[in-house]
C-alpha cells in the first residue's frame, strides 16, 4: 500500500489504539516492524502463495471438512 494511503488510513477511528501504542502516526511503521521484524514493509509475501509449502496436503486442521 502506498505511504499516502497508509497515512490516510490511520485517520480512521479504529486505529486510535495503534497510534497511541506507537506514540503517534510517525512511529507506526517502526512500531510494527519491531513487532514483526521479518515482515516486508511493502506487504509482499516472502513466498509464492500459489505454491504449496509442503506438498503433503496436510493443512494442520486449518480447513475442516476438506480432504476427508
Amino acid at each position: 500500500m502506498p505511504a499516502a494511503r497508509r497515512e490516510r488510513a490511520l485517520d480512521a477511528p479504529g486505529f486510535g489504539p495503534l497510534l497511541a501504542a506507537a506514540g503517534g502516526a510517525g512511529q507506526v511503521e517502526p512500531f510494527c516492524q519491531d513487532l514483526v521484524p521479518d515482515a516486508d514493509p511493502d506487504g509482499k509475501p516472502e513466498t509464492d502463495p500459489a505454491r504449496p509449502s509442503s506438498g503433503t496436503g496436510d493443512d494442520g486442521g486449518r480447513n475442516p471438512g476438506r480432504g476427508g
